[in-house]
């Protein structure tokens, strides 16, 4: 979902694994999240604060409407 839904990048869905360990996206062979803004390492925006909490809530927004005009 979080990789083929138009919205599914705004949800952060945890795999727990049966030992009770959360399961990472390497896991799964899945490449590390990507910056809803600019494409880059989530984990390295997040770490830097490269994006304001206004921007970031401006593209959500924009990703939102965007999903519903094709609903």
């Amino acid at each position: 979902i979080e990789d083929t839904h138009p919205l599914g990048r705004l949800f952060d869905i945890d795999v727990i694994a049966a030992d009770g360990k959360p399961a990472g996206r390497s896991d799964f062979g899945l490449m590390p999240r990507k910056c809803l803004i600019c494409g880059n390492d989530a984990r390295v925006c997040m770490r830097l604060r490269s994006h304001d909490y206004n921007e970031l809530l401006q593209h959500i927004s924009k990703m939102i409407e965007a999903y519903g005009l094709r609903s």
